[in-house]
């Protein structure tokens, strides 16, 4: 008989197995339908093509008028019922559902009349029915689930409800909501009203569908006419609101149609006005502003414009920055591309334009030079606020007439003041031959070299920072640094020798971090004691409770050195190609996996491990079968989750990891 301890040992393997298997089954089936689109459209087409119309007419259900039919469909279902007119009408039918559906509208002879395809809103069907001829309503599921729809039809009258001419208009009022529909082909609805006072008044399309994803065949159009029957504004587009400008105490006329003039269609829509404008409109009306304050308002309206005056006081570069809008839920979400922050001299010439959330707009400008600041979109409404601040301080010039001479072997401390910051000097060799330029700097760099306004100089890189030029004697060379992608810019130190070596430490420093992929708050200590060593050398280190590590006394190599990360239960990782030409933090944590927990530590998590996490399942922090490499998640107790987590990479190897991006930036000492 086996004992109380061994029969438990098996069990939890049992479990163990079971779990790994699962997980793996799931991984299996989420790949097998990761594209329920596909699938769907499969059994939709297998539907439609399995029976013929006549078939399936045969099979519908007879609608009556004036009663509301419920039903559910899914895919690869559809429904059918039959439309039989009493009388020759117009007829409209209704559908609501909640998912997604396929509507077609076939006559007796199997002619499409209507379809309504992918539609997931009511639909409303209107068209001439003939007495006693069948008409055939199909609704095509497109979920795997049931779609509840309900679906009813009825007779509806041509007569017209509002006037086809101004002399005819129905009179409306600021705020009032108005119904109607165009009846018929060729319907014209007229309305009038006269504002007590000038200014932009606007027609919201109450009818108007917001999803973007929604293409209609026809909608309304909105034209607005004066007195004289002059037209003041006409929509040419879908929109929902529609605005225009307006005198007091005349009348003005609203015509509404159906595009194209064809197809019966309901609408609503509500008049308002006028709109409350906070910043001029035009050159003439911008509001001032001075460096240090916030540029803030609302774009009122569609094709608003908010205009902004600033006449410096002393020259230098200027920067709008830390925008942000608020469209009426998130502060912190930026407008579609069409949201535009515009810049002008005094002229009215364009000087820079970009879009909002795209990047700060920098611009450099003249003592007592007027500029314009213009914000303007035409889709979207929403609020913003702009910080405006300059001159700022910089410590070289930006262009060439500004630039600083420096010497040779004499170190350059320098600083990328801000985003687009352009540092220029100049240096001038008293021999030709080769010139060695070194350049440590914790940003994104570039460095270039050029005679003049001529071409850039070729070089020659020696290592990740030491560039050669050949530069010829008694020539003015002029050398520009900047920032490829640095918001805030960052400090650089330049140096410039006939020789290399002049140029080149003995050894570097290379540090980092190093983080469990499963660590949290309760798993920080868990951070310390992995071993980061460089391959082929007696360097190492350990890290600290940060998951810090540093080496020091690399000796200087362009070859690459090969880092490993490893520590006991967890599997062990290379980081290759590490050129220690400088000191080196490797900002980006290198992330580690937990499971190779057996003694063997053989590079891979497989069946070895999960027999020793079986030994110890169920045991906690202090029994003696308590194995801290087994604890994978750090909790103190080794249980099933820790099982989930060794399942996430199982039968992985160190070959496994994904390629680690270098993702260095540089240290200075004191």
């Amino acid at each position: 008989m086996l004992n109380k301890k061994v029969k438990n040992y098996i069990s939890y393997l049992v479990l163990l197995l079971i779990v790994l298997l699962s997980c793996k089954v799931c991984f299996s089936i989420n790949n097998q339908y990761q594209s329920e689109a596909t699938l769907k459209n499969h059994l939709v087409s297998n539907q439609i093509y399995s029976s013929s119309l006549a078939d399936i007419f045969e099979k519908s259900v007879a609608l009556s008028r004036g009663i509301q039919v419920d039903g559910k469909v899914s895919v690869p279902y559809m429904d059918c019922y039959t439309i039989m007119p009493e009388m020759d009408s117009n007829i409209v039918v209704r559908i609501s559902q909640a998912t997604p559906l396929s509507i077609y509208l076939y006559d007796e002879n199997e002619e499409l009349i209507k379809e309504e395809t992918n539609s997931d809103r009511k639909v409303t069907l209107r068209f001439y029915g003939l007495k006693d001829k069948k008409y055939f309503l199909i609704i095509l599921g497109l979920e795997s689930g049931n779609c509840e729809y309900s679906v009813k039809f009825d007779y509806f009258s041509t007569e017209d409800d509002y006037g086809n001419t101004m002399e005819n208009a129905y009179p409306i009022f600021i705020n009032d909501e108005i119904k109607g529909s165009t009846n018929f082909n060729n319907d014209c609805d007229y309305f009038s009203f006269t504002p007590s006072s000038d200014g932009k008044y606007f027609i919201e399309n109450l009818s108007f569908i917001t999803d973007t994803s929604y293409t209609p065949h026809y909608y309304l159009v909105f034209n607005i006419y004066d007195s004289d029957g002059k037209m003041v504004y006409t929509s040419t587009d879908y929109h929902k609101y529609v605005y225009f400008d307006l005198i007091k105490n005349n009348t003005y006329y609203v015509l509404i149609t159906n595009k194209n003039y064809s197809s019966y269609m309901d609408y609503s829509f509500s008049l308002k006005g006028p709109v409350i404008d906070d910043c001029g409109n035009s050159f003439e009306t911008a509001k001032e502003i001075k460096p240090g304050e916030k540029l803030s308002g609302s774009l009122d309206y569609f094709f608003d414009s908010d205009y902004f005056k600033f006449v410096p006081s002393e020259s230098g570069r200027y920067y709008l920055k830390n925008y942000k809008v608020d469209n009426g839920n998130d502060i912190s979400k930026i407008p579609e591309l069409g949201s535009i922050i515009e810049l002008f001299d005094g002229n009215g010439n364009g000087l820079r334009n970009i879009y909002f959330g795209s990047e700060n707009i920098i611009f450099d400008i003249i003592k007592d030079h007027e500029c314009y600041i213009k914000i303007s979109d035409g889709y979207e409404l929403f609020n913003y606020s702009l910080d405006f601040e300059g001159p700022f301080e910089d410590d070289y010039g930006n262009f060439i007439e500004t630039a600083t001479e420096i010497s040779l072997n004499k170190e350059v401390h320098g600083k990328v003041n801000y985003y687009d910051d352009l540092d220029y000097l100049s240096f001038t060799p008293s021999t030709s031959g080769k010139y060695y330029f070194k350049l440590d700097c914790n940003f994104n760099y570039y460095l270039t070299v050029r005679e003049n306004n001529y071409s850039y100089e070729t070089y020659e890189k020696i290592n990740n920072n030491i560039m050669m030029f050949k530069l010829l004697a008694d020539t003015k060379y002029y050398i520009i640094i900047g920032d490829y992608d640095t918001e805030e810019g960052g400090i650089y130190k330049l140096a410039i020798s006939d020789k290399v070596e002049n140029l080149l430490p003995e050894t570097v420093i290379i540090s980092g971090y190093v983080k469990p992929e499963f660590s949290n708050e309760k798993t920080y200590p868990s951070r310390t004691g992995f071993l980061v060593s460089l391959k082929d050398t007696d360097l190492f280190a350990y890290t600290d409770e940060n998951g810090y590590f540093q080496l020091p006394n690399v000796p200087v190599s362009d070859q690459g050195y090969v880092i490993e990360v490893s520590k006991n239960g967890y599997l062990s990782r290379m980081i290759h190609n590490v050129i220690a030409d400088r000191d080196i933090l490797i900002a980006q944590p290198i992330e580690v996996w937990a499971g190779d927990i057996d003694s063997s530590r053989d590079g891979i998590i497989n069946m070895l491990d999960v027999l020793v996490l079986a030994k110890t399942f169920n045991t906690i922090k202090n029994d003696p079968d308590f194995m801290e490499s087994a604890d994978i998640n750090g909790d103190f107790v080794i249980n099933i989750l820790d099982v989930f987590l060794m399942a996430k990479h199982f039968n992985q190897t160190i070959n496994c990891y994904p390629k680690y991006f270098r993702c260095y930036s540089i240290s200075f000492p004191n």
